[in-house]
């Protein structure tokens, strides 16, 4: 079970990260692709016990991510935008919003 969540855990947490790099997150978006890359990269040659060297990835992924999201907060909410009511929803939103500015280009003008 292991051998398909982790493929498919990193994907996910490398197309959020390079999503965020694009609409300009650069501390979220490194964040995630950080991430990817710990869950993907072997560490077995250097900490031997198998045990052991899967905690201390586990509690840097879980940083990591929650760096990625404390950046995410700071997200300003364009004035325009139409709101849910929940904040983090409309910031994440408004992420998205301006990820399809930049690869899309500006459609209003």
């Amino acid at each position: 079970m292991w051998n398909v969540t982790k493929p498919i855990g990193a994907s996910v947490l490398g197309m959020l990260g390079i999503v965020l790099l694009v609409a300009g997150k650069s501390t979220a978006g490194l964040a995630f692709v950080c991430s990817a890359l710990l869950m993907v990269l072997p560490f077995d040659r250097f900490i031997q016990n198998k045990r052991a060297s899967v905690w201390p990835r586990v509690a840097v992924i879980a940083v990591l991510c929650t760096i990625a999201i404390r950046s995410i907060s700071s997200t300003d909410i364009v004035p325009e935008q139409e709101l849910t009511g929940w904040s983090f929803l409309d910031q994440v939103a408004a992420i998205f919003r301006r990820f399809q500015e930049n690869v899309f280009g500006n459609e209003e003008g």
